[in-house]
């Protein structure tokens, strides 16, 4: 199904990154949703791989009412811990430069409407965004989280990113000091654009995991991921699912993928069948592509990693990784995924 305005999707964990924000800045997530209109055993339960964009615009105008906060979009989107495919591939690119590029590609992931746009101005660079989707712009509190949300994830992958300013399209809201405390940065209302403008140099620096053999792994999901936004396999849908509860550091069961999916897992079962493969061949694979993402990022210990593919404790994931890779990950890491080297 084509992109449209009317039917923009955000991937579950963005949503799930929202939830978990707004509960840090003291919302009941349950109260919340069910004041937007959405049913909060939905929202806690199995989610599909996509959401639509509505759900984020409705959550965020529900807690500024719940909470009284003219600024729950900035707050939400401070408080947001970062993470996902864009965050593990800027955090693992050889220059922010290359890592700003591979945001702009990618744009569509957490909002499938959404383009981005990057120009020098000066000594600065202005890393714009258009939501292009209607409902998304009007409201200013989800414009304000996504300018939040990109400031976190731009903070804690790059060591001394200092943005400059924000610029934002809408009129302004709030005590201005307290606008540019929670951005972090001078604030500036009805502009041309929605933007973060941050020192040119920024782009030369090395991000904090750089590892290009990571990144180039990360990149091949991203595009994996960028093409089952219109794909109609259930094995892809199934994959972005499993990824996507992998990302919760659960191990998803056929009966909740099924769940996601909307379907039986009965029906799951024939559909895969039908094309060729079975659950247990499509998460092993997805297991397989994350488990290469992740051992390349130094940051990340190899109990982290067995955590974030679901294993139960590091035993039962180097074995797997041994039955796939016929070495265990510590020793794949050490010949294959030796951080970058930078010389003077």
């Amino acid at each position: 199904m084509p992109n449209t305005p009317r039917n923009a999707t955000t991937g579950a964990v963005q949503l799930t990154d929202l939830l978990q924000a707004l509960g840090s800045i003291g919302a009941d997530t349950s109260e919340v949703a069910a004041n937007a209109g959405l049913d909060p055993v939905l929202i806690t339960g199995p989610l599909p791989q996509r959401v639509p964009a509505t759900w984020v615009v409705d959550l965020l105008e529900a807690a500024a009412r719940s909470l009284d906060d003219p600024l729950v979009g900035a707050h939400a989107g401070a408080a947001t811990i970062a993470r996902g495919t864009l965050y593990f591939l800027l955090l693992s690119t050889s220059r922010v430069s290359h890592g700003i590029e591979l945001l702009q590609r990618f744009a569509k992931l957490p909002l499938s409407t959404q383009t981005i746009s990057v120009s020098t101005r000066g000594e600065s660079i202005e890393f714009s965004f258009d939501p292009g989707n209607p409902l998304v712009s009007r409201s200013y509190h989800t414009v304000d989280y996504i300018v939040g949300g990109y400031l976190s994830l731009l903070r804690r992958a790059i060591g001394g990113f200092h943005p400059l300013e924000v610029t934002l399209e809408h009129t302004e809201i709030g005590p201005p000091s307290q606008v540019e405390q929670a951005f972090g940065c001078r604030v500036r209302f009805e502009q041309p654009r929605n933007s973060i403008r941050f020192p040119r140099k920024t782009l030369d620096l090395i991000p904090d995991g750089s590892n290009p053999r990571v990144a180039t792994e990360l990149e091949r999901l991203a595009q994996t991921l960028l093409g089952e936004l219109d794909s109609g396999s259930v094995a892809a849908r199934a994959a972005a699912v499993i990824r996507s509860k992998l990302g919760d550091r659960a191990a998803p069961d056929g009966k909740t993928v099924a769940g996601a999916l909307r379907m039986s897992s009965r029906t799951l079962q024939r559909r895969l069948q039908e094309e060729a493969t079975t659950f247990t061949a499509v998460r092993e694979q997805v297991r397989r592509d994350l488990a290469v993402a992740l051992l390349g990022n130094h940051l990340l210990s190899l109990d982290t990693i067995a955590s974030h593919l679901g294993f139960t404790d590091l035993p039962a994931f180097s074995k797997a990784f041994t039955r796939w890779f016929g070495r265990p990950p510590g020793s794949y890491r050490a010949e294959t995924m030796r951080p970058a080297q930078t010389t003077a």
